[in-house]
């Protein structure tokens, strides 16, 4: 029989443990990390879509500006720059004509331009609610009045009637008592997060199924070192004490079947699309 220091023992008894304690905190340490670094995606895309809205609407506020300058200075009528002003923000779109901007009158709250939806044109917008209740018009109004910002509300897409987030940006133009906005759907966002979402969970998974089958090299290695229990343990044991190599095949095949499983799943894995680094001839 092997005689092993029972001080070795003891310390390398618990390998295993260690190990699989090591695997569980570096699973935990990478859900967490690839977490932060989704919600923190999500908040770049979210923050990128509104500053192009932030865009647009600095765009028409200039505009307006502009035109506002040139009644002052004689060059045309206030009514003249005004309905030039209308006219340009209604023929504005972007995103492949698929965005538009929107503008109210802060004084009367009726909506003077909307070019993605002209039956409101004329009509009272102070009284429009979404889906949850929330009185959108009247608070972007009050948005206007104080200078600008922005606001999150559920709207319907185009032919589409299930409400989905958007979030408008909105800014006054003091001189004409007009609010300028526009406003960027947030779903596709949600669809983009989710489907990265995916692809880390899948990617954490490979990377576990290699961690385990490192550990389990480890573990085995281990157990032919100075324990007395495991798979590891039993090739040497049957190898020295009656040399019962019926045994060490045994146990040699049962590691070879369990590392041979470990690398199918990950071969298996690797097929999948959204494993991206696993790409291979797939259609």
């Amino acid at each position: 029989m092997i005689v092993k220091n029972p001080l070795n023992m003891a310390a390398l008894r618990s390998i295993s443990g260690r190990l699989t304690a090591m695997a569980v905190a570096g699973a935990f340490f990478m859900v967490f990390v690839a977490c932060t670094v989704l919600f923190i995606a999500r908040a770049e895309l979210a923050a990128e879509r509104t500053e192009k809205a932030h865009a647009m609407v600095d765009a028409v506020w200039s505009m307006a500006d502009g035109f506002q300058r040139a009644a002052e200075s004689g060059a045309m009528t206030q009514e003249e720059a005004k309905a030039r002003l209308l006219a340009a923000a209604s023929a504005m779109w972007f995103e492949g004509h698929s965005n538009y901007l929107f503008i109210y009158d802060t004084e009367t709250g009726l909506c003077v331009a909307n070019a993605g939806n002209a039956a409101l044109i004329g009509k009272d917008v102070r009284g429009l609610k979404d889906s949850n209740g929330l009185l959108f018009g009247s608070m972007m109004l009050d948005v206007a009045k104080r200078g600008e910002g922005t606001l999150r509300y559920a709207f319907p897409r185009g032919s589409d009637k299930t409400p989905q987030e958007k979030v408008a940006y909105i800014r006054g133009f003091a001189p004409w008592h007009l609010m300028i906005a526009t406003a960027e759907y947030m779903t596709d966002i949600d669809a983009t997060f989710w489907g990265m979402a995916r692809t880390a969970a899948m990617v954490i998974f490979v990377l576990l199924l290699l961690s385990i089958g490192i550990a389990w090299l480890v573990v085995v290695a281990a157990e032919m070192v100075a324990v007395d229990s495991g798979l590891g343990y039993l090739v040497i044991d049957s190898r020295n004490s009656g040399k019962r190599y019926d045994l060490v095949v045994a146990a040699m095949l049962m590691i070879g079947i369990i590392g041979l499983v470990l690398d199918l799943i990950v071969r298996k894995i690797e097929t999948i699309r959204s494993v991206r680094w696993g790409f291979r001839n797939a259609t």
